[in-house]
């Protein structure tokens, strides 16, 4: 169990329950205070100087939908939430710096994986930015996935956010316009590293059904655009 490995590893971890203490499930909002009370304890514990990393475990956050975009791009009405399996709070040399990560089954990280792990840096980037909950610090560049390792106990796969940070902007405002229509109305375009989704086989048939024509070979966003 990752969790436990960092626990005798010397890490500070604190894990949000998602059930009570007579095993019924808790609800987002009870544990979103919960998250952000001792996401708050964390970060006072970094700014005193340690050299250790903290980690807050399923942590449940947030975000209004009018706060999650800087520019408008999305449904001020559809809340962000996001729930990390970890952020990982230390102090850097400006300050005190929040790094969100998840812990995956898969062999190898894959890229609707990076593409979750961004999201929930978003999640916390805008969270800075607003003020939505009073925490103070930055949020890394950096986001990693912890996989199982084939000869070690696991592999820490760190990957640059940046990329997706400079494409959400875009991406909240097609998601913003999409969830507006019916589901029916949805199109349909795979590509390669569609195949390597959990939800591939999904896309794959209703695009089989309606879509027939963008399983011509090489053709691009743009041609299929102009053929439908």
């Amino acid at each position: 169990d990752v969790l436990n490995d960092l626990i005798r590893e010397g890490e500070t971890l604190i894990t949000i329950a998602e059930n009570d203490s007579q095993g019924r499930p808790r609800g987002l909002k009870e544990r979103f205070k919960e998250s952000v009370a001792q996401l708050q304890t964390l970060i006072r514990k970094a700014e005193r100087g340690s050299e250790q990393s903290f980690c807050l475990s399923q942590g449940v956050f947030i975000l209004p939908g009018d706060k999650l975009s800087s520019r408008g791009e999305w449904d001020a009405e559809r809340s962000g939430v996001g729930i990390p399996d970890l952020i990982r709070i230390y102090r850097g040399k400006e300050g005190v710096v929040f790094e969100a990560g998840d812990i995956k089954s898969s062999t190898a990280p894959r890229y609707y994986q990076k593409w979750q792990v961004a999201f929930y840096a978003l999640l916390l980037k805008s969270f800075v930015r607003s003020q939505a909950i009073p925490i103070q610090g930055a949020v890394a560049e950096t986001g990693f996935l912890i996989t199982p390792g084939e000869s070690e106990l696991r592999q820490h796969h760190l990957f640059d956010l940046r990329p997706y940070m400079t494409a959400f902007p875009v991406l909240l405002q097609n998601l913003a316009a999409h969830l507006s229509h019916s589901p029916s109305e949805a199109g349909w375009h795979l590509r390669g590293h569609c195949a390597t989704c959990d939800f591939f086989e999904f896309c794959y048939n209703a695009a089989l059904s309606t879509e027939d024509i963008q399983f011509l070979p090489q053709l691009t966003p743009g041609q299929l655009w102009r053929l439908r």
